[in-house]
C-alpha cells in the first residue's frame, strides 16, 4: 500500500512523500501541499524511501535504486548506483546513507564516495552532534555507533542487546538519550 512520510527541515519548511516517488511541500500563503516532483516520470519502477535536504537546497533521495540528488535546477543525478536505500542523514560535512547491506559516506557534491561500514541491514540513522556520532538501527542485528572523529564502530551493549528485531526509528529526546523506535 502507499504510505506517506513527513520531513521538516528548519530553512525549507514540510515536505511530503510517498513511497511511490510522490514529493510535495507545504506552502503557508495556500496552507496546502503542492506536488514539486514525481519520480514515476523519469526513474521506472521506483520505490522512495528517505529524502534529505542539504544547506544548498539540493534534494537527496534515497531509492531501491539507488542515492540520486535533486539540484535546484531540477536536474537528478545517480549518486550511488544498485543499493536499496533506506536512510538519509548529514552532519553538515558529509551526507551519511544508510543501505540494506552498508553505510555510505559521500561529500556533498556527491563526488566522493566511501563506504564505512558493510555487513549490515541499516534501517534508521540519528546524528549527535554533542558527541560527533553516527548511531544506526539495523534489521536485525542491534543498534551501533560510529565515533566520526576516530572512525570506529561500537555495538551497542545493555540488557536488550540481542534485539532481533528492525529498528526502525532513533529519535533525539534530550541531549542524554536517544529514544529506539523498534518492532
Amino acid at each position: 500500500g502507499r504510505r506517506v512520510y513527513l520531513l521538516y527541515d528548519k530553512e525549507y519548511g514540510i515536505w511530503a512523500y510517498d513511497n511511490v516517488g510522490r514529493i510535495f511541500r507545504y506552502s503557508k500563503d495556500n496552507d496546502s501541499f503542492k506536488q514539486i516532483l514525481y519520480l514515476g516520470e523519469s526513474i521506472k519502477d521506483v520505490i522512495l524511501n528517505n529524502i534529505f535536504i542539504d544547506k544548498k537546497g539540493n534534494l537527496w533521495l534515497g531509492l531501491n535504486k539507488g542515492l540520486y540528488r535533486r539540484e535546484s535546477n531540477g536536474v537528478i543525478t545517480p549518486i550511488v548506483n544498485d543499493i536499496y536505500v533506506n536512510k538519509i542523514i548529514s552532519d553538515n560535512r558529509s551526507i551519511f546513507v544508510g543501505s540494506s547491506t552498508s553505510i555510505i559516506k559521500v561529500d556533498e557534491n556527491g563526488k566522493k564516495v566511501e563506504t564505512i561500514h558493510k555487513g549490515e541491514d541499516v534501517q534508521s540513522m540519528l546524528y549527535d552532534k554533542s558527541s560527533d556520532i553516527v548511531w544506526f538501527g539495523t534489521f536485525n542485528s542491534g543498534i551501533f555507533s560510529i565515533n566520526m572523529k576516530s572512525n570506529e564502530i561500537y555495538q551497542l551493549k545493555s540488557l536488550y542487546s540481542d534485539i532481533k528485531k528492525p529498528v526502525r526509528v532513533l529519535t533525539e529526546y534530550d541531549k542524554n538519550t536517544i529514544i529506539a523506535g523498534i518492532d
